[in-house]
């Protein structure tokens, strides 16, 4: 057995009970690092009409403060409650602001005060393009209406998009993703989960490949040449999990950034792999990002990654295979590369659809 089988084998049979239940060996770690709600939920605006209000009555909501996006995710799930599955737990959105809420607590929002979100933060401006972007692509969907035509103003920055036309002129493929996702989530009389998650990771993977050249004049505002390493692997990642499909509701997304996300910026001196402060999870975390980044130098190994998860066995092959990776300590960079090769060789009669890092069903 190769070594995609050995980490295949190490994560069990495949199916979403089996892979939380892998991961169940660690819960008790993550639930003491803590898994609700992301701070503020409860006080955030949910509704268009729930966001502060301006001169002449003109309804404003602040992108640049944490309760403000906080409002826009919050106020995204509530227009699409067909997706709600679970009593709202299994709601995909919750990937979002739960991502967001992890930006602010370790410390990568930049902000002065606590619901402040700095400008110069590369975290923070990529998040944009998944609040913001994502936010007027559902009001131009009609899946958020305002009270009256004018009546609900973002809050404009020099250099970011504030309407549908604004973002579409400088995010075009995120723009038009994220309005087909909430269209179809308003419009669809019986959504499907596997329908969902492909709309939505299509969408997600285009707002980060449209912000990455957009904010890289942030990166250097980033403390040090590890967190940037880990920001730009971070976001690279994104393609390998669209490729997965993966789930990231509430209690998914709660449990693998309890588990594997840094709590706080890296330092000069990090060395991923070896950070004394971090878990042993998430060292292996930094360390898979980092070899996922050097292995997809010229795209190859994502489109092995691709080749694999274009079927839904195929999908449920990749995802034992990575658990088995954050599981078990990676050697060296030919053991990942042998891992994307032997997946992709058990699928090899299907090829990835181009566009947003997302397969063919």
């Amino acid at each position: 057995m190769g070594r995609a089988g050995r980490a295949a084998a190490a994560a069990g049979p495949p199916g979403r009970a089996v892979v939380l239940g892998l991961l169940g060996i660690l819960v008790g770690a993550a639930r003491a690092a803590g898994g609700g709600v992301p701070a503020g939920w409860d006080s955030a605006p949910g509704s268009v009409e729930e966001f502060p209000t301006g001169p002449c009555g003109v309804i404003l909501a602040d992108p640049w403060s944490y309760e403000g996006r906080l409002g826009m995710y919050k106020t995204l799930m509530g227009a699409t409650p067909a997706l709600a599955w679970d009593g709202g737990r299994g709601h995909p959105l919750w990937g979002l602001p739960l991502q967001f809420a992890w930006q602010r607590e370790s410390g990568r929002l930049l902000g002065e005060g606590g619901d402040h979100i700095s400008r110069l933060s590369w975290w923070g401006g990529m998040n944009y393009v998944l609040s913001v972007v994502p936010f007027v692509a559902a009001m131009e969907a009609g899946a958020i209406s305002v009270p009256q035509p004018n009546s609900f103003v973002i809050e404009p920055a020099p250099g970011f998009c504030t309407t549908f036309q604004s973002c579409s002129e400088i995010a075009p493929r995120a723009s038009a993703a994220w309005k087909r996702f909430f269209r179809w989530a308003v419009e669809e009389p019986e959504p499907a989960l596997e329908d969902a998650l492909g709309l939505l990771w299509r969408a997600h993977a285009a707002s980060l490949h449209e912000g990455l050249p957009l904010m890289a004049p942030l990166l250097e505002y980033l403390p040090s040449q590890p967190e940037r390493n880990f920001g730009l692997g971070w976001a690279g990642l994104v393609d390998f999990i669209a490729a997965l499909r993966y789930d990231v509701d509430f209690d998914n997304t709660v449990l693998l950034q309890s588990l594997i996300l840094p709590p706080r910026l890296l330092k000069g001196p990090d060395r991923p792999g070896f950070i004394r402060d971090f878990s042993s999870a998430q060292n292996r975390g930094l360390v898979l990002a980092e070899l996922l980044s050097i292995a997809n130098r010229g795209g190859v190994a994502l489109r092995l990654w691709q080749q694999a998860c274009c079927t839904p066995n195929g999908r449920k092959a990749a995802t034992r295979a990575a658990i088995g990776l954050l599981e078990h300590p990676l050697l060296d960079l030919p053991a990942l590369v042998d891992v994307l090769v032997e997946l992709a060789e058990s699928f090899p009669t299907c090829k990835p659809r181009g566009g947003g890092g997302s397969p063919a069903v």
